[in-house]
């Protein structure tokens, strides 16, 4: 084989500095040059087509690949440069082309791809015939998993309070790396404020333990046994459980992001946004992701979940709103919002993004996800 090593979804093609011992390789506009014309070997070995006594070789040393020490799995890079061929080096001046499972991006990116069409595809299915979620869950039973749970160890049962429901689990990985603190995600599940725990959600904390972090699942008090604001006093509760306590799991108290889904999305947006109604008087947190939740006080058809959770007074739910009510705006926030939310949800996300970015020049990050 001899020519050109092109990428073609980029038009370029792997280049020497020079014809020579130690230069490095680049990828440069394609020309038809002989820094860019090699050769290629029995036993996969490259060479510039003019110096056969050359191979590519990858440095002995390597360094992570763009992310933090504490991401799994790991993933590295080394330099590449033309060296003299040798038996010594041979490991590092052989080279294959690669498989097709090899191909797709690091599972670290997953949240940045796009949902797969096979997945997109039966989700707008069962959405059609007014299914919930746990057909929806059935569809990822065969999926592959980007970790095995028996890399995952849960510290279950944690009190952080005096109710029954004031319970967490800590989630870690078998497989951290990182002898330095690393953030630390707490979810807090949804509902409709009449239902849920934080078992039918266990991956999430799961997926966050994988990739090198400390994951925290916790279980709040219902309507309608009680009421508002109890959802954001127990958030605040088992933040300061965790500020206090996450060290001992390697968790970094400076680094703690908060997520709600749904019901669980407006706890934690008070929480954030109204510390006088839910309690907190720790530190600020690093950050807040709110999934899918709904955060003001529109009182037409009402559900009877938010009946059961702000009360039959319709009068008061202007007070008990977030939108309208907050009263901090400096944390990092991320509103995210699905497809197939209903309208009520996608119009309270656009009013929370507005207000925060017209009214308290606070502008959050938005995503918008299939599903």
């Amino acid at each position: 084989m001899s020519g050109q090593l092109r990428a073609p979804a980029f038009d370029v093609c792997v280049a020497a500095e020079r014809v020579e011992a130690g230069s490095s390789l680049f990828a440069r506009p394609c020309a038809d040059t002989a820094e860019q014309t090699w050769s290629r070997g029995a036993d996969g070995e490259i060479h510039p087509a003019s110096r056969p006594d050359l191979c590519v070789t990858l440095d002995a040393d390597y360094r992570l690949a763009g992310t933090p020490a504490w991401i799994t799995p790991v993933f590295h890079a080394r330099d590449v440069a033309l060296a003299p061929c040798s038996t010594d080096a041979q490991a590092r001046q052989q080279f294959r082309p690669g498989l097709s499972d090899e191909l797709p991006s690091s599972f670290v990116a997953t949240p940045g791809q796009q949902m797969p069409e096979h997945l997109a595809t039966a989700v707008r299915e069962i959405v059609s015939r007014g299914a919930g979620s746990r057909e929806t869950a059935r569809l990822y039973d065969d999926e592959a998993r980007v970790y095995e749970l028996s890399e995952i160890e849960v510290d279950a049962e944690i009190t952080y309070g005096p109710h029954e429901r004031h319970r967490l689990d800590v989630h870690t990985s078998t497989m951290r790396r990182s002898s330095a603190p690393v953030p630390v995600v707490v979810y807090v599940h949804g509902g409709g404020f009449v239902r849920g725990n934080r078992h039918s959600s266990r991956n999430v904390s799961d997926y966050f333990a994988s990739l090198g972090l400390v994951g925290v699942n916790i279980t709040y008090r219902l309507a309608p046994e009680d009421k508002w604001p109890a959802g954001s006093q127990d958030v605040a509760s088992a933040v300061d459980w965790v500020r206090r306590n996450i060290a001992d799991y390697g968790g970094d108290p400076n680094q703690i992001y908060v997520i709600g889904k749904s019901a669980g999305a407006f706890h934690v947006a008070e929480f954030a946004l109204r510390p006088s109604v839910a309690g907190d008087t720790g530190p600020a947190v690093a950050g807040i992701v709110l999934v899918s939740g709904t955060y003001g006080a529109d009182t037409s058809n009402p559900s009877q979940g938010r009946i059961d959770y702000f009360g039959e007074d319709l009068s008061r739910w202007s007070e008990i709103s977030v939108l309208g009510n907050i009263e901090r705006t400096e944390l990092p926030f991320l509103l995210s919002i699905s497809d197939f939310d209903s309208d009520r949800t996608k119009a309270s996300f656009a009013e929370l993004a507005r207000t925060l970015t017209v009214d308290y020049r606070r502008m959050p990050r938005l995503v918008q996800l299939s599903g």
